[in-house]
């Protein structure tokens, strides 16, 4: 019977510290933030145009890099997967809270659509204006009254949508109260509920620029949320996104909407996958995380990886240490995507 009692005290124990480790690896926090590859997304179910072309056999992909708050399991695993990276919590959120991050990159999603919409419109030879509908706050600095996601709607009682036009009604104080101090009546949305805040502008001059008020405002970046209207409403296209952020996707939603407002299929019936931001006049900006978008791209039968020009290297070494048959193409310019891609269809 004590032999007995021992061992079942020897499993208890074992069990115990088993329980414990596990606790630690799980759920204890640590400092870090790992990146890891994430999805390849098909953006045909994202970007909705009126009077689309008809969809060929090929298909565009997204490719995101997967962020979370690293335990320390996922810190062993650091060690020896080259697909996980870890940075410092500090320095990936800067100041900011793990939900204002999630707004800001959500903002960034918001104007990347905006802007490959535009990009396409452009390249199609559509014709089109610009109606803005809002200022957005993106990201912020320590100390100021406004948060990421915030929707700047009036400043001193009258509407403003634009930074130039937040500028104006500063710049009108400035003028108007010289030699005292000035504040401003600054209204906003957070969280679908409207707020205020007295803001000082003492120290904005008549003759301020839109960074001297960004500056006196405590934001390091906003975006102008834009509607664009096509002057054919059968040329409309929109693009709906869940769970994606950030700005990286823009290059693809831009050639996406391209194909749909244009005749014939652009992907030439392969599976095209890609990164990179775009602007309005079509240029390509470089991102962070190719690699892992290399492999979520390869993970997903990717023949084609469009990447821009800067990544370009990185995204072949990754592809080449994977053993993978994907085709890199560096990429400067949504039109230069588009000539690419022709010829590797004329070529097929």
């Amino acid at each position: 019977m004590i032999k007995r009692t021992n061992g079942w005290r020897q499993i208890a124990v074992w069990a115990g510290a088993a329980a414990v480790l596990m606790v630690f690896l799980l759920y204890i926090p640590t400092p870090y933030v790992a990146f890891e590859p994430g999805l390849a997304a098909d953006v045909r179910t994202m970007v909705n145009a009126a009077e689309p072309d008809p969809q060929g056999d090929g298909k565009f992909l997204l490719t995101t890099v997967k962020m979370s708050l690293a335990n320390y399991w996922v810190v062993a695993r650091s060690w020896w997967s080259s697909n996980v990276e870890l940075y410092r919590r500090s320095d990936v959120l800067q100041g900011a809270t793990t939900d204002q991050y999630v707004k800001r990159v959500n903002m960034m999603m918001l104007g990347s659509q905006s802007d490959a919409v535009e990009a396409a419109y452009r390249a199609a030879s559509v014709p089109y204006s610009i109606v803005p509908e809002a200022l957005i706050i993106v990201q912020t600095k320590t100390g100021s009254a406004l948060q990421p996601g915030d929707l700047v709607k009036e400043a001193g009682g009258k509407p403003v949508r634009t930074a130039e036009e937040l500028l104006a009604e500063f710049r009108q104080i400035a003028a108007d109260q010289t030699g005292q101090e000035r504040t401003i009546r600054l209204t906003f949305i957070r969280d679908g509920k409207f707020m205020e805040e007295r803001i000082k502008t003492s120290d904005l001059s008549a003759q301020a620029d839109v960074h001297k008020l960004s500056e006196a405002l405590g934001v390091a970046a906003w975006s102008e949320s834009r509607r664009l209207v096509p002057a054919d409403p059968k040329m409309k296209v929109s693009i709906t996104t869940d769970e994606i952020g950030g700005p990286s996707a823009g290059l693809m939603f831009a050639l996406q909407s391209y194909d749909e407002l244009t005749q014939g299929d652009l992907t030439g019936g392969k599976i095209i996958a890609g990164t990179g931001t775009i602007r309005p006049d079509g240029t390509v900006g470089d991102i962070g995380g190719v690699g892992h978008k290399v492999t979520a791209a390869v993970r997903t039968g990717a023949e084609v990886f469009l990447a821009p020009e800067r990544n370009a290297a990185e995204a072949i070494k990754k592809a080449r240490s994977l053993g993978a048959r994907l085709k890199v193409i560096p990429v400067r310019t949504l039109a230069e995507a588009i000539a690419e891609l022709r010829r590797l269809s004329s070529r097929s």
